[in-house]
């Protein structure tokens, strides 16, 4: 575990560089984002360390345990500097727990009910706080998991499949919102692919017994570490604890670290406390795992490298002969949405509107999407196509109903139509429409197209 923490020390440094400009940061909404520019993901790695670093603080003395204080408190601000509630949620429960088990004299305050109410009060404060600091954001997320149970509701059992979610939980929140449309959550909603819960989103891909089976595998951890494991129980545990708190909130099973940190749990604790028949059987069982696991993650890999190369060379320059090469691949990667999107994009772009639309609209199979509604309806208004432009501009908004682009395009094509009347009707709209971030440039020019409109 004292690997984590110096790979977190490694991430603190990078991000003050990148802080100066000396390394690039392609997140611009937030000072500290890490190497992987997500300041998210950076500070879920610190949540890791920072009650780990705690653990070795406690448990070391002398110079060794001045260095591991330095670490604990350099993490915990860097925590609370990467803007992530749920990293400060989650080191503080793993603190709780090594401070609990480690520390003896908190063990006699924690028994007496006066200070056992004083720090249930202090936990209350502290949630209720990080709730009203990013109120909308959290809101938010009660409005994707509100959405999320809508589609668990119709596949119950076997779920939508890996890419089910990415591929209806758009047009889900678009149905939910329409037959909602006085509902508090209409200027939250946002894109989205992913519902911030792992274990609603294993209950989204693959079922509601499955997630079960996830939540009993979780519970069973717990319980195994607490019951079976005697050398560094309580690090492993506060582990384990941060994890559930990211469980809960994010996204953590799509980082790579973070399955790293679950093999070496793993390894820790299943190996040392249990004793499996026929050893040599499972050694081979297990290689043999390893194996099929790694030349997957070639295939893959190897598929998806192709793919970044080609869309990478599009972005640089876009002639016939890349779009013939996106056109002869189109059959192998006819169910990858990132591929469908670009290609679509691109196509758009050229002016090959038709195309585009075969592709596009093949696609909706696998992406709902804000942003393709948008290019599909752009496409039919280029092929004069009125009727299914405005159908596409419409379920764009009903998807977002806070954005402006919809409406705007929808009184652009009017205008162009000659159909003054809806253009009014539409501007009128634009102007009066309520959002929670109207101060935008963009929002603020359409805002001044529609004034224009009506003035004309």
């Amino acid at each position: 575990m004292k690997t984590v923490c110096v790979l977190g020390i490694i991430e603190i440094l990078y991000s003050i560089i990148q802080l100066f400009g000396f390394v690039p940061d392609n997140f611009h909404y937030a000072y500290f984002s890490g190497s992987l520019n997500n300041p998210a993901i950076f500070g879920m790695l610190l949540s890791f360390c920072t009650p780990i670093a705690v653990y070795y603080a406690v448990k070391t003395a002398g110079a060794e345990q001045m260095t591991w204080k330095a670490m604990a408190m350099a993490f915990g601000v860097f925590v609370i500097l990467s803007d992530s509630r749920t990293a400060i949620l989650a080191s503080i429960c793993g603190i709780a727990i090594i401070l609990r088990m480690e520390v003896n004299p908190l063990r006699k305050f924690i028994c007496d009910r006066r200070y056992r109410l004083i720090g249930i009060t202090c936990v209350t404060i502290a949630l209720i706080a990080l709730y009203i600091y990013k109120r909308n954001s959290a809101d938010g997320r009660v409005l994707i998991w509100m959405v999320s149970m809508e589609m668990i509701k119709d596949k119950p059992w076997f779920g939508w499949g890996f890419d089910g979610y990415v591929a209806q939980y758009m047009n889900y929140q678009a149905d939910y919102l329409t037959a909602h449309p006085d509902s508090p959550f209409v200027l939250l909603a946002d894109e989205t692919q992913n519902p911030f819960n792992e274990f609603l989103h294993v209950a989204l891909i693959y079922g509601i017994p499955c997630a079960v089976a996830f939540v009993f595998v979780t519970l069973w951890t717990i319980w195994h570490i607490y019951a079976k494991v005697k050398e560094h129980k309580s690090v492993l545990l506060c582990t384990v604890c941060v994890l559930v708190v990211w469980f809960m909130f994010s996204y953590p099973l799509n980082i790579p670290f973070v399955w790293l940190i679950i093999l070496f749990m793993f390894l820790s604790t299943i190996t040392r406390t249990v004793k499996p028949p026929m050893p040599k059987l499972c050694m081979t069982l297990v290689q043999t795992t390893g194996f099929a696991c790694m030349y997957s993650l070639y295939v893959t890999g190897a598929h998806d490298i192709r793919k970044l190369c080609l869309q990478e060379r599009a972005t640089n320059h876009c002639d016939e002969e890349i779009m013939k090469e996106y056109e002869e691949i189109y059959k192998e990667y006819y169910d990858d949405y990132m591929f469908i999107y670009n290609y679509g994009t691109l196509l758009h772009l050229r002016g090959e509107y038709k195309k585009s639309l075969e592709v596009l609209n093949a696609g909706k199979k696998y992406l709902s999407d804000y942003n393709m509604m948008l290019l599909i309806g752009d496409d039919y208004q280029k092929l004069k196509q009125y009727d299914l432009a405005i159908a596409s501009y419409k379920r764009a908004g009903e998807m977002i109903p806070s954005r402006y682009l919809p409406l705007y395009y929808r009184m652009e094509l009017y205008l162009e139509t000659g159909d003054m009347e809806k253009a009014y009707e539409i501007a009128n709209m634009i102007i009066n429409k309520k959002n929670k971030i109207k101060e935008s440039k963009l929002n603020q020019q359409i805002i001044n197209k529609a004034k224009e409109c009506l003035n004309y």
